[in-house]
């Protein structure tokens, strides 16, 4: 038990004394000084050993003293003192290693036992009620109190870290919760315990709770008059109130509350420990008041009521904290040292520490409370081991040591006679004996300054009124009789002294003593250092692994390489994943399984800042796959973790064990069906949500339904993000707020569980088998929804944490919405947002939502934060608004950078420091219903009276910011929203990475935390960051930039989360993770957030689903407080290009080459970490040089020759990086060093002309030999020379093109043609080389080549067509520029830039090139700025120049369209859509990002193509299929089995010469 207010209940004395430090006693005699020093000297031999032992300490007691001093003052026995210098450390070592050990049944017995001793007081009490005799409540009030005395010194334990010292989050909790009935707050005892700890007995240092009343407080007190505190004094001191003294302590713990004596840095920790009291005031009193009643009777019924139940056993807690605080630490020989003045800490702690022996069942209730002396030796060691270590410790250390038995005799003498602290003595004195010398002494004292000021007026000195003058010179008299005390605080060290008087009066201590406060202010300094060393993660180093990821060091973590644990970082091939790999191979090829250095690297990452790499990557293809393997992992101890998409923020979709992925697996997992009229879909897991949407929108549209559906989840990332991840994360976004989550409207789903059950919830059959095979499992978690439904304080706590979004920890909230007796119904919820550590979700159905078509947008600037975030509050207490956006002061700042935000929202700019704005938007079901919604948003702010307008001098009317209802004002709103994340990853610093922080708190909390939040990053220097979010449902995102390249970065990282963590979740009550996903990120603060009982109860589930932590372990739910700053993800600037890439992932889905080797992202990582590795140089390991051998040799295939370059990974990357001009770029260093092939195409270059007459009659070669060989000999001997050229040679396929007909220039017209506004009709028509080369494949029924439609479409509008001079030696440079021949690139492109310059006139003549691709090329390299915007894609200029020259009529019922990447790049892709709806009645888009041609790269590594166009799936009624791009079509046609052909091939069918008008 820890030693509680020592002496005197009311601690160190607040009083001020102050005196003058001058003057002297006349006649130069010591006067007083020697009477305020005198003792009575004692007479018989107990009260000289007293004496004796008191001035010396014991050492200088001779055996026989010694006895008779322990026989007159209850001890059973006195120790002798210890040698100089002895420290606890010295003794610390002798303790074997069984005493640190933790141990399971003895740790639940500390707890269990004084619980269990608890409910039977408290069962009797109840039970018995009013009619319980007065005796019997005393009884049972004293077995409560001693019992709760038992679980508080638990709670201390917690408090001094020793009691689950490897769950310090739970050990926290726990700590917290079993110190709420004593109203103690749990963070400031731990602080004060840490400095009682550091300063044990040390006089004017040791905290104030354990100090004792001095002499020297007593003669300040007197001096002052103040009587009223030397009679509560007395009271408290010399009567048995003196055993309840530790309620003094807890009144004065109440100063926590005046933040003036603490550091600004500690506020929040102070006030945080208060939590826990505030909390039983308000929960756990009413409680028992309910219970037992309100009754204070004192009749015969006694008491009863608050009183029995709470304040009795609250008073007798008080009495065993007391009692063996003073039976500890209080006694003659047991002196109080300045620290300069002889104080030895070994000496403090074993000759000052009495150990009292107790009745063994008594000990058993306090936890051997009474056993703290090896606990103050060795502070590590558990409370359930001391007992058994002090006997240890007795047999070598029993001289030295100090016992006694608790009795009469014992606490009689702390009563009576050890009061009052003599610190000249170093012993105990009684109360009255001091004060008689102390009112002696004050009396001469005032008789010298009578005597001094009737001197002065005998010799004519100061005129002053007699009063004045006698009160000064006592001033100058008691100065110098209090000199001597003075010194004692005087001899504090300097820097001490300083601190005090910083915190203090702001006088040094020799112009103003302040003896109280400035003891009181140097406890102060010392617990604010211990809240700070306590709170801030102190991160010792950092290391760096073989694959870059950065870690905190954590004290005592060791590393075994070979020795498996199931802990990041710790998961060694030990034989198991030998043995899983030969398992599973017998049901999945190799070529799924992959090992190496690439793909493992390449996959270690998801959209987080975490790394862990993957031991072994596996692709599944279906359910039944996963269902053989997880049974396999269960029984090797294999951890697995599944992934769709990878775009998971927090850590959870990574592993360093197996990492099974579903996503690019071909058309693998992406079945669905859409139900009825499209209000509810099945979906498997490796869908996009964005494709689900277009799915559902393409339904009602073909079936013309009236509503259209889509899920009600939409992050951000839908058109990223997949099903998989959508339902593990229940992810929400800007607008489905909580109720449209994946939680609240999904209908079924199909689960596999480790086991390899599957349970089908949409099945009766399946469910009801499930039910009896799994009884345990459904039995469990019953069990817990019941004990959650009986426990109100619980599930009012879930039910508040889930009204606002919630995705930390479990989704506890299925314990409470759904009723015993539908276990299946809460099994599927409970999977929900367990993000696959529970079970592997197959498929899912979705109750959809309405689409409402009709949409309107206002963008509403408030003067500061408040006023916006209060906007946003009755936005959702009044109104039906469907989003509400937050921006803050950083994100408007961006807005300003844009043309179309300050045509629209003009004020923006200049705004006010603290400025804010909600983006809103209302749907309607019609027009009259959104504009009822919008007349509702404007009434409720109008109302609101809030301030509106950019600045707060200049107010605005809320009708200065309308509603947008045209689609591309909104749009622009919505683009700058969407757009806020990228621009703080594009302006980040290189080496950095960007993270990303979601948080949610109530909304009528939310100003309140985003002003704190805005402070904190400000503090911490993150000077980039914004906080802006999902205002309505009271979410922010975090969005700022970290490094973790330094011991210094990490620090930082560490130091803002852990404060972060504490306003998001202790302060306002938020969620730390609002929709993203607990993952790694937030495990460690999940008890934080949610509180023990809520944590313990998430580990039960876990167990429940997972006991052997198969399923994705550390995510979630993870035992390492630091798991959050180890394997850190560094972001080394490679290459200007991809600098910015934040490895979100978003690319992905866009990549032809998902599917086969990898993605943009994963190209921009392995680059990075080739990158890091050369950086290393020398220095590097041999291993770290073996890693990049293997790297770079797999790069060459996985990275660089499958990248189709073709830049649409650009289209979806929120910071606009094309990782192909990297790619290209590596090819332009590699072909800088193979001097022969650059040669080659240099020349080939230069006669271009001869390749443009050659190649047409190769192709026509090989078109004869497929005609006489057939098409697999071609393939055949192609595909052998395809390897044997290393990809140089392509691979032949039946739809390989003709060669084309020869360009025949057109003669120029007599006259110019003009059009009917007299505007001549001339056009330069540029065909593509492709097009000059290649004609039809030989099975399509056209025979035409591209240039001679083209020509005919010009022929029948009437246009003059020019043809650039020396057209056959053109080219654009793009088939060299993606080879990496830079210069054969830009020589053909500055020679195809003089011949269209001249031919157009300087551009006054519109361009068109048939070629999609080329064009872009062409765009991307022009210097003269006249040609850009001369030159056109065919769809382009039909749309804007021949549509109304021409006839139109529909030619096909059915066509399919595939717009080239180029052309989606150049946002064309409408109008190639509606171009081709005026040829046919139904238009069928490819749906496919890229076909993975690339130019002819798809001919040279048909895998990519094959990859691509693996998921065109056009209807087998379409007979025909068109585009811009030959080198596509000849793919497209290859995998779909139609031809496909140029979009003016339709065109020109489609169309005839405009009739002349008629008169």
């Amino acid at each position: 038990m820890t030693a509680m207010q020592a002496n005197g209940g009311s601690g160190i004395s607040d009083v001020t004394a102050t005196a003058a430090t001058t003057g002297e006693t006349s006649g130069g005699e010591a006067g007083p000084v020697g009477r305020l020093e005198a003792a009575t000297a004692p007479t018989d031999a107990a009260a000289l050993a007293y004496s004796d032992a008191g001035a010396t300490g014991v050492d200088g007691l001779d055996e026989t003293r010694k006895f008779v001093f322990a026989e007159e003052w209850g001890f059973s026995r006195v120790g002798g003192d210890l040698p100089d210098g002895t420290t606890p450390a010295t003794f610390a070592d002798m303790f074997p290693e069984r005493f640190f050990a933790f141990n399971p049944l003895r740790a639940v017995t500390a707890v269990a036992l004084p619980l269990v001793a608890m409910a039977v007081g408290y069962g009797w009490l109840w039970y018995m009620h009013s009619i319980c005799p007065a005796w019997q409540q005393l009884a049972c009030a004293a077995l409560i109190g001693t019992a709760y005395t038992g679980l508080f010194k638990v709670a201390h334990e917690c408090a001094r870290f020793s009691f689950l010292p490897e769950a310090p989050r739970l050990q926290d909790a726990l700590g917290l919760v079993l110190m709420l009935p004593s109203l103690y707050p749990f963070t400031s005892w731990r602080l004060h315990y840490i400095h009682h700890m550091a300063h044990l007995n040390m006089l004017w240092e040791d905290t104030f709770g354990w100090h004792p009343y001095t002499k020297l407080q007593l003669a300040t007190e007197l001096l002052c008059g103040q009587h009223w505190l030397l009679a509560l004094r007395r009271l408290a001191l010399t009567t048995p109130l003196k055993l309840f003294a530790s309620v003094g302590h807890w009144l004065r713990s109440f100063d926590g509350l005046d933040l003036k004596r603490f550091h600004k840095d500690t506020y929040w920790a102070v006030l945080a420990g208060w939590s826990g009291p505030i909390l039983f005031l308000g929960f756990g009193i009413p409680a028992i008041i309910k219970m037992f009643g309100l009754s204070v009777r004192l009749a015969d019924r006694a008491w009863g009521g608050l009183v029995s139940g709470y304040l009795l056993p609250w008073l007798v807690f008080h009495f065993w904290l007391s009692t063996l605080s003073l039976l500890q630490h209080t006694a003659p020989h047991i002196p109080f040292r300045a620290e300069d003045a002889g104080y030895d800490s070994g000496r403090a702690a074993i000759c000052g520490t009495v150990t009292v022996r107790l009745p063994r069942p008594l000990e058993l209730l306090l936890n051997d409370a009474n056993y703290s002396l090896p606990q103050l030796v060795a502070p590590g060691m558990p409370v359930f081991h001391a007992r058994e270590a002090y006997e240890y410790m007795r047999e070598r250390l029993l001289p030295y040591l100090t016992e006694a038995t608790l009795s009469v005799k014992l606490l009689t003498n702390h009563i009576t006679k050890w009061q009052v602290y003599d610190a000249e003595k170093e012993t105990y004195l009684p109360l009255d004996e001091v004060m008689q010398e102390l009112e002696r002494d004050i009396a001469t004292l005032m008789e010298e300054a009578e005597q001094a000021e009737e001197e002065e007026k005998v010799s004519g000195g100061p005129s002053g009124g007699a009063v004045e003058g006698q009160g000064k010179r006592l001033a100058q008299l008691l100065g110098a009789q209090l000199k001597q005390y003075i010194s004692e605080v005087r001899s504090i060290s300097s820097s001490n002294a300083a601190g005090r008087g910083a915190l203090g009066s702001g006088h040094t201590p020799t112009t103003q003593v302040v003896t109280g406060q400035q003891t009181r202010s140097h406890a102060q300094v010392a617990v604010q250092q211990a809240t700070q060393q306590h709170l801030k993660v102190v991160v010792p180093a950092i290391r760096t692994d073989l694959v870059g990821a950065v870690s905190m060091v954590s004290d005592g973590e060791k590393v075994e390489p070979g020795v498996f644990k199931n802990i990041d970082g710790h998961r060694f091939d030990d034989g198991r994943y030998q043995a899983f790999i030969e398992e599973i191979t017998k049901f999945i090829p190799k070529e799924r399984q992959y090992t190496d250095p690439v793909r493992t690297f390449a996959y270690g990452i998801d959209a987080s800042f975490y790394r862990l790499n993957p031991k072994l990557v596996v692709k599944v293809h279906n359910e039944e796959e996963v269902r053989k393997i997880l049974p396999i992992a269960e029984r090797l101890k294999v951890p697995v973790t599944f992934r769709a998409a990878g775009t998971s923020l927090s850590g959870q979709a990574i592993t360093d064990s197996v990492l099974i992925k579903l996503s690019h697996t071909g058309k693998n997992f992406r079945n669905y069906t859409v139900h009825g009229d499209g209000s509810s879909i099945t979906v498997e897991p490796g869908l996009i949500g964005g494709e689900v949407n277009r799915i559902l929108a393409a339904y009602q549209k073909k079936h013309k339904l009236p509503i259209q559906y889509k899920i009600g989840p939409d992050p951000s990332s839908i058109d990223s993000c997949m099903i998989g991840g959508i339902v593990a994360n229940n992810s929400s976004g800007m607008c489905c707020g909580v109720s449209q989550n994946t939680y609240h409207t999904l209908k079924d789903m199909r689960v596999l569980f480790v086991d390899g059950t599957v349970l089908d919830t949409a099945d009766p059959d399946s469910c009801a088998a499930f039910l009896k095979s799994h009884k345990a499992l459904v039995d469990g978690v019953v069990d817990l929804a019941r004990r959650v439904q009986a426990d109100r304080e619980l599930t009012a706590l879930i039910r508040r944490k889930f009204a606002i979004k919630c995705t930390t920890g479990y989704s506890l909230n299925a314990l409470v919405d759904f009723p015993l007796d539908n276990p299946i119904e809460i099994i599927k919820h409970v999977i929900i947002g367990s993000e696959g550590t529970l079970g592997f979700v197959s498929r899912a159905t979705y109750n959809t939502v309405p689409e409402w078509p009709n949409k309107a947008s206002a963008f509403i600037v408030f003067p500061d934060v408040r006023a916006a975030c209060m906007g946003a509050s009755v936005l959702r207490n009044e109104t039906s608004v469907d989003a509400v956006e937050l921006f803050d002061r950083a994100s408007l700042r961006e807005c300003e950078n844009n043309e179309d935000m300050m045509r629209l929202v003009p004020d923006i700019k200049g705004c006010d420091p603290m400025a804010a704005a909600l983006l809103i938007e209302c749907r309607g079901q019609d027009e009259a219903a959104l504009q009822g919604r919008i007349e509702e948003v404007v009434r409720a702010l109008t109302s609101a009276g809030l301030p509106v307008g950019a600045k707060a001098a200049e107010p605005r009317p809320i009708t200065a910011y309308p509603f947008h209802h045209d689609a591309k004002n909104s749009k622009v709103f919505w683009d700058v929203r969407r757009g806020l994340i990228p621009i703080v990853g594009a302006a980040r610093e290189p080496g950095t990475s960007m993270l990303i922080e979601d948080v949610a708190c109530p909304v009528d909390k939310l100003a309140d935390m985003m002003i704190d939040l805005i402070d904190m990053f400000q503090r911490y220097g993150y000077n980039d960051a914004s906080c802006f979010g999902h205002a309505l449902e009271g979410n922010l995102h975090l969005v700022f930039s970290q490094g973790f390249r330094t011991k210094e970065e990490v620090q930082r990282f560490a130091d803002m989360m852990e404060e972060m963590c504490y306003i998001v979740a202790t302060k306002h009550s938020g969620s730390l993770k609002g929709e993203h996903g607990t993952g790694r990120n937030v495990a460690p603060f999940v008890e934080m957030e949610w509180g023990s009982k809520a944590y313990e109860l998430m580990w039960e589930l876990k167990e429940l689903f997972d006991p052997k932590y198969t399923l994705n372990p550390g995510v979630i739910l993870n035992r390492d407080p630091d798991a959050h700053i180890k394997f850190l993800k560094p972001s080394p600037a490679a290459s200007p290009i991809v600098n910015r890439c934040i490895e979100c992932g978003f690319c992905e889905s866009n990549c032809p080459s998902r599917d086969i080797t990898l993605t943009p992202r994963q190209r921009i990582a392995v680059y990075r970490e080739m990158y890091r590795l050369k950086q290393l140089g020398p220095a590097a390991s041999e291993e770290e040089k073996q890693q990049l051998a293997a790297i770079t040799s797999s790069y060459a295939y996985d990275g660089e020759q499958t990248c189709a370059a073709d830049g649409m990974c650009q289209e979806k990357c929120p910071v606009k990086i094309n990782t192909g001009d990297m790619i290209k770029a590596l090819r332009a260093e590699h072909m800088k060093e193979a001097k022969s092939a650059s040669g080659a195409a240099m020349w080939m270059a230069n006669n271009f002309g001869v390749l443009n007459a050659t190649v047409p009659r190769f192709l026509n070669l090989v078109n004869l030999a497929h005609s006489i060989l057939g098409p697999k000999p071609l393939e055949a001997i192609s595909r052998a020379l395809n390897a044997a050229t290393n990809h140089l040679v392509p691979v032949w396929n039946p739809y390989m093109p003709k060669g084309a007909a020869p360009l025949k220039v057109p003669a120029p017209f007599p006259a110019p043609a003009a059009s009917s506004g007299g505007i001549p009709r001339r056009v330069v028509y540029m065909p593509s080389c492709v097009t000059r080369m290649m004609g039809p494949a030989a099975s399509d029924k056209e025979t035409a080549s591209v240039h001679e439609k083209i020509l005919s479409l010009f022929n029948k509008a009437g246009y003059e067509v020019i043809v650039p001079e020396g057209v056959s030696s053109q080219c654009c440079g793009m088939m060299f520029n993606s080879r990496g021949f830079k210069d054969a690139a830009a020589a053909k492109g500055a020679d195809l830039e003089a011949a269209l310059l001249k031919a157009s006139d300087n551009g006054k003549i519109p361009i068109v090139m048939d070629t999609s691709p080329c064009l872009a090329q062409v765009k991307s390299q022009i210097s003269e700025p006249a040609l850009r915007f001369a030159l056109y894609e065919p769809v382009e200029f039909i749309r804007h120049f021949l549509v109304d020259k021409l006839e139109w009529r529909k030619v096909r019922e059915q066509v399919a369209i595939h717009v080239p990447c180029s052309s989606k790049k150049m946002g064309i892709e409408e109008s190639f859509a509606k171009l081709a709806g005026l040829c046919a009645h139904e238009v069928v888009p490819s749906g496919i990002p890229c076909c993975g041609m690339a130019g002819d790269r798809g001919m040279r590594y048909p895998e990519l193509t094959g990859s691509s166009l693996q998921h065109l799936n056009l209807p087998k009624s379409c007979s025909d299929g068109y585009s811009t791009s030959r080198t596509c079509e000849m793919s497209l046609s290859n995998h779909s089995g139609i031809n496909f052909r140029g979009l003016v091939y339709l065109v020109d069918e489609a169309t005839s010469p405009k009739k002349a008008a008629t008169a």
